[in-house]
């Protein structure tokens, strides 16, 4: 008998080390182009409303959402360390997920809203 495994695609913890290979995204989360840096980890923790990201490396981050990881109708909050980056409401956009669909090629993997933290 065939076992066929599906992979999750929303996550609630991520751990992200950038190799020898450098990645713009994994799974929900996404570095600008200028931050993909050897040896960059991020570790990030889905709880209800909010997202704890732990960042050693990159500058900025990028959080893509969509309404299966949390309510997008409500305010989210995004924590770096014990610092508050985003707290607030956040819009579906088309851009967003035209984005997350064209990197991906799977629309199971598409995301509709997206917020950009800095790391101090």
């Amino acid at each position: 008998m065939w076992y066929q495994a599906r992979r999750n695609l929303i996550p609630n913890r991520v751990v992200w080390l950038q190799d020898d290979v450098l990645h713009a995204r994994f799974y929900w989360l996404a570095v600008p182009r200028d931050q993909r840096i050897k040896g960059a980890q991020v570790i990030a923790k889905l709880r209800g409303q909010t997202i704890d990201l732990e960042v050693s490396g990159p500058s900025k981050i990028h959080v893509r959402i969509n309404d299966e990881m949390l309510a997008l109708d409500r305010p989210i909050s995004v924590r770096v360390g014990s610092r508050i980056a985003f707290r607030g409401p956040l819009t579906r956009t088309i851009a967003v997920l035209a984005k997350t669909l064209q990197e991906r090629g799977d629309r199971r993997g598409m995301f509709s809203a997206e917020v950009t933290v800095s790391v101090p």
